[in-house]
């Protein structure tokens, strides 16, 4: 099962509703009239003495006693007080083994972004964050903190948005058991006083709630709320009723829960719905055609809901979907050629089987399209792939589960702007296709367990952009040359 590449992944949950440009969380207020108050610069100070800017991608020079802090890089201030009102750090990789308290100091601020830092995987405080009662907008993403997420965030009634989404990988790339919890205080004492939330982002926290639990807490406390990520949370149990009244959603990320149990049939009512993710959701039953209708919606991912029907009768003209992921789902498509109809179609996730020659004709005119990736092709049986050579916008290319024997491969090399291709547990028995050699723009090369054969050729070397090979798991031999541009090479077994 093949899921959404993570760049395109990440520009679909990631229109947070502020931004990092102009004075906000950007490089000081310019225009301030009042400089900097001396105990908000001895507390930035502090915190910056609590950084290690090993592998930062700065040193925060700015950031020097006696100037004034609000024009240092990432804060802004009051232009009528010269309190801190907003301090964005956030992609910088600095290392700090936990949040310094001198933080907390900083008791006028309203957006705190220390997201894409390395926080060594302390807990957060247990206490200060309550002193922060006007923060609208926290962002912790990505910074690497773990254990009980403390009750002093519930504290923030102000918040309008919230990320402490923390799903990363370990060096297995499986997720980390190092996470964040949400189990005292639990998820429905966390949000009973954001009454103001409008975004809520806690994908890899463990929640590990009911859908009664989680969905009713939701509809009480937070009725109001556009944008809902809980990606791996530890969700259980059907999606209960009550999450109907949420209307007001834009954005649903459920991916990769247990939430065994009825598609539910309202979601086709949310007319401002633009982004439906249920990944590995456990989910059943019929899959309302209606959500195609909706005017706003651009990414729907559905992978891998083994027990999912959905029957595409028509895709209708001027559909705004930018992202479609229906691979692992029990999928059936009466009309093929209204694929045509996805103009805007950017990545596109199937089961081979379900192409026809009617499909693969509609597919190959879509010129918008980046991502195709198609699995479970019927082994030893011949496929025909040389429609996928007209798509020629085409960046990343998955095939799993396919019988390249007794095919030209041909067309492989008809895809001038591919920067990455994978093809897993397929078939080959022959040498790597030399078709590759003229991929000048390839930057990943996985052909792991394909049954490859022969020598290593030269012509990898010619690939002057390829930062990662795996060849594994092949009978493949031959000298290894070893280029300098290569990040990761992998040749084992």
């Amino acid at each position: 099962m093949a899921s959404i590449s993570w760049p395109i992944l990440l520009l679909l949950v990631s229109g947070k509703l502020y931004t990092t440009s102009g004075t906000i969380g950007g490089h000081g207020n310019l225009t301030a009239t009042f400089e900097c108050l001396p105990d908000q610069a001895s507390a930035l100070l502090r915190l910056k003495q609590s950084f290690s800017f090993e592998y930062a991608t700065t040193t925060l020079p700015s950031w020097e006693d006696g100037t004034d802090c609000c024009r240092w890089e990432g804060v802004d201030c009051d232009a009528a007080t010269g309190h801190v009102n907003a301090l964005n750090l956030s992609k910088h990789n600095l290392y700090s083994y936990g949040i310094d308290q001198a933080l907390f100091n900083l008791t006028s601020i309203q957006l705190l972004d220390l997201s894409m830092n390395d926080f060594g995987g302390s807990q957060l405080p247990a206490v200060g964050f309550e002193r922060l009662s006007l923060l609208t907008h926290l962002d912790l993403s990505s910074s690497g903190i773990s254990g009980q997420i403390p009750i002093s965030i519930s504290k923030l009634t102000n918040l309008v948005s919230l990320d402490l989404s923390n799903q990363y990988a370990n060096d297995n790339n499986e997720i980390s058991r190092n996470r964040l919890l949400l189990w005292e205080p639990s998820f429905k004492t966390m949000v009973r006083n954001f009454s103001k939330m409008r975004e809520l982002y806690l994908d890899g926290v463990n929640i590990s709630s009911s859908g009664e639990e989680w969905c009713t807490a939701l509809v009480r406390y937070i009725p109001r709320i556009r944008v809902l990520s809980l990606e791996n949370c530890g969700l259980y149990g059907s999606i209960h009723p009550s999450f109907s009244s949420l209307r007001s959603l834009e954005v649903i990320n459920l991916r990769l829960n247990t939430m065994s149990g009825a598609f539910p049939q309202y979601f086709a009512d949310f007319l401002n719905l633009s982004v439906l993710m249920l990944l590995g959701s456990d989910l059943n039953g019929l899959f309302p055609p209606k959500i195609f209708e909706l005017k706003h919606l651009t990414s729907l991912e559905l992978s891998g809901n083994a027990n999912l029907m959905l029957k595409v009768e028509t895709l209708p003209k001027g559909c705004s979907l930018e992202t479609l992921a229906l691979d692992g789902t029990n999928l059936s498509i009466a009309k093929p050629s209204s694929f045509g109809n996805l103009r805007f179609l950017q990545a596109l996730h199937l089961d081979a089987k379900v192409i026809s020659k009617e499909l693969s004709s509609s597919l190959s005119t879509l010129d918008s399209l980046e991502e195709l990736s198609l699995s479970r092709f019927v082994l030893l049986n011949e496929s025909l792939f040389s429609w996928i050579g007209d798509i020629k916008n085409l960046v990343f290319l998955t095939l799993e589960y396919g019988d390249f024997s007794r095919t030209s491969n041909s067309w492989i090399g008809n895809l001038i702007n591919l920067e990455a291709l994978v093809i897993l547990n397929s078939f080959f028995s022959a040498p790597l296709p030399p078709e590759i050699g003229k991929l000048k723009n390839l930057k990943i090369l996985s052909l792991n367990n394909c049954s490859l054969s022969g020598n290593i050729p030269a012509w990898i070397a010619n690939l002057k952009q390829l930062s990662y090979v795996n060849l594994s798991t092949n009978n493949l031999s031959g000298k290894v040359l070893l280029v300098t541009f290569l990040k990761r090479l992998d040749f084992t077994e």
